[in-house]
């Protein structure tokens, strides 16, 4: 495994589709301050589950591209306010989204968007990272990949 250090928290998503249920990863990129972590607790908070904050390794692997946290962080969240919080952790998952959070609305109906990984292409989003509905539309996406 050749992993690819990112600056990102990354939260796996359970989706259930046909009764078929798996874990779908989302991969939170932003500058530092901008929510990632707050974001990642409300879709915690939603049912997901933390796998990497603020740094997260990266590898392909077949078509996919997987998602881990660096050991020595592993389980660990920082909560602005609060601290660093300890949560239970998927030690790994596949990414089937990245999302790129700013502080602004971003366009109202972009056209699909796609980003290059390992050789490998993954959808993208790019959303107003303190919208009060940024998990929900995290989300519904996921679900609908």
């Amino acid at each position: 495994m050749n992993d690819q250090p990112i600056h990102a928290t990354t939260v796996a998503i359970r989706c259930d589709n046909s009764g078929n249920s798996e874990w779908r990863g989302v991969v939170l990129r932003g500058p530092s301050g901008i929510g990632k972590s707050d974001l990642a607790l409300h879709l915690i908070a939603m049912g997901g589950r933390l796998v990497a904050d603020d740094r997260t390794l990266i590898w392909a692997s077949g078509d996919g591209v997987f998602a881990r946290c660096p050991n020595p962080i592993r389980g660990l969240i920082e909560a602005r306010s609060v601290g660093i919080m300890t949560l239970p952790a998927m030690e790994l998952v596949r990414v089937r989204l990245v999302v790129d959070l700013y502080d602004h609305a971003p366009e109202r109906c972009p056209d699909p968007q796609v980003i290059q990984w390992l050789g490998l292409t993954l959808p993208l989003i790019s959303i107003d990272a303190r919208s009060a509905g940024a998990a929900s539309l995290i989300h519904r996406v996921t679900e609908a990949l």
